[in-house]
């Protein structure tokens, strides 16, 4: 039986190690279909129930089942940076973003090369309004090259982009800032994130001079000339 045992942990591994490789060609189906079958050899194994969960907390559909698998890893293994992050993620897509935050922050300061940590945490901070520390770390993740992957760079341009508009329109209307968040993500649910200020322009102009009473001079003379000297 111990044997057995022995050859069920092999066979685990090498699924594993085959669904880390399918990650890397992003080939998402045939890995999690590894995952699953190192997993149902390998039930207690915190890393397999962190991946596996992890991957799983992307997706609507499964948001809960990876909820459930991340936390045991979590039980499991406390002190693993990598399983805090995805704790810490697992909170965040549960929109319990004071729950994140510690963890978070936790892991940053473990990881603090980790783009995924810092960006996780950026992600965090923007959730609990504080922008200008979200900013500050998407800039700290893509100055980063540990983790930062071609997809996740792109993320974080788009990300900062939003705090670059966001910094100028709080110039102009401060007591109004969350109108005007709004007005920014109404441009991001349309479609692709914008990768830089010139993208998706005019229709980020018509809607904040829509959201700013584009009947105010004043208003508008102060975004142009902030957009000039930006």
């Amino acid at each position: 039986e111990i044997e057995g045992e022995s050859n069920q942990v092999r066979a685990s591994d090498i699924y594993f190690a085959r669904a880390f490789i399918y990650g890397e060609q992003k080939q998402e189906r045939l890995a999690e279909s590894d995952l699953q079958r190192a997993l149902v050899l390998n039930p207690e194994n915190p890393m397999l129930l962190n991946h596996l969960g992890y991957l799983w907390l992307g997706k609507d559909q499964t948001l809960d089942k990876g909820f459930e698998l991340v936390e045991k890893a979590y039980r499991l293994k406390a002190n693993d940076p990598h399983i805090i992050d995805s704790m810490a993620y697992a909170y965040y897509r549960k929109a319990d973003y004071k729950k994140a935050l510690p963890l978070a922050e936790k892991t940053v300061d473990i990881m603090p090369q980790s783009s995924v940590a810092n960006a996780h945490l950026g992600d965090i901070y923007k959730a609990l309004g504080r922008y200008r520390e979200a900013v500050f770390q998407y800039k700290k993740a893509l100055a980063l090259k540990y983790d930062l992957t071609p997809e996740l760079k792109q993320e974080l341009l788009g990300k900062i982009n939003f705090d670059v508009l966001l910094d100028l329109l709080v110039k102009i209307d401060s007591s109004n800032i969350e109108v005007v968040v709004s007005a920014i993500n109404n441009i991001y649910a349309k479609g692709n994130e914008p990768r830089n200020l010139a993208e998706n322009f005019i229709e980020f102009l018509r809607n904040v001079l829509l959201v700013l009473n584009s009947e105010n001079p004043d208003n508008i003379s102060n975004f142009t000339n902030l957009i000039i000297a930006y």
